[in-house]
């Protein structure tokens, strides 16, 4: 479809409808993929950002993937996700206090090492 032709009208809903759950699902695969091979990684962004879980609130608020394709393609725990407000911010609260330990640790190493290589 040419938007700036004279003689367009509009997208079929259809088909913009099926275009953005094709979309969707293909996104969601890349959370899947961060997920399951850079773990770490997703759940430190995740933590501060939510936007896995801003996401995937988004995709079922709007039915843009239909619910049974949305069971089969869902593949990332919801234990891993922060799609409940009630337990969100308690959750959110044990991966910063974990993340400041995993820093505080990684500087006492990293200062153990100066001092090391200070001494030889």
């Amino acid at each position: 479809y040419n938007v700036c032709s004279p003689h367009f009208n509009k997208i079929p809903e259809k088909k913009a409808k099926k275009d953005l759950g094709d979309l969707c699902r293909r996104i969601y695969r890349i959370f899947a993929h961060a997920f399951y091979h850079h773990q770490s990684l997703f759940d430190d962004y995740e933590s501060q950002y939510l936007l896995c879980t801003r996401f995937i609130a988004f995709f079922k608020k709007h039915q843009l993937v239909p619910p049974a394709l949305f069971k089969r393609e869902i593949q990332i725990p919801v234990e891993s996700l922060y799609l409940h407000r009630a337990d969100r911010q308690e959750r959110l609260q044990k991966y910063a206090l974990k993340r400041k330990q995993l820093q505080e640790q990684e500087k006492a190493t990293l200062q153990e090492a100066q001092r090391a290589s200070l001494g030889s």
